[in-house]
């Protein structure tokens, strides 16, 4: 995580920022096996980070397995919040999302 060098610094050291990896099926249902989760999700999905705590690293990591073949779009979004002020936030999705393909394997 980085704040860009505009934004004031009494505004990030109010703010905290909440990190999370989504993904989604593009055409879910299409390849689906006995209601079973077609990926899952290891490591951490979210994470809160306080942007006053210069300590803190600010990384996000997470890993993602699939089981099922199909076309997955994979993406990050933000949460800005404010500490002092419960409600005010605001949702930035990541400006690009990778498309992943998983086909079967032929042996």
């Amino acid at each position: 995580v980085s704040i860009q060098d505009w934004v004031p610094l009494d505004v990030v050291e109010k703010s905290k920022v909440t990190l999370e990896f989504c993904c989604a099926e593009k055409q879910p249902g299409n390849n689906s096996t006995s209601g079973r989760m077609p990926y899952v999700w290891c490591g951490q999905l979210r994470r809160t980070v306080d942007l006053s705590n210069d300590d803190d690293d600010k990384s996000h990591c997470a890993r993602i397995a699939f089981f099922q073949c199909g076309v997955y779009v994979v993406s990050a979004c933000a949460k800005v919040s404010s500490h002092g002020t419960p409600g005010v936030e605001e949702f930035w999705w990541a400006p690009h999302a990778n498309i992943i393909k998983v086909n079967e394997e032929i042996q």
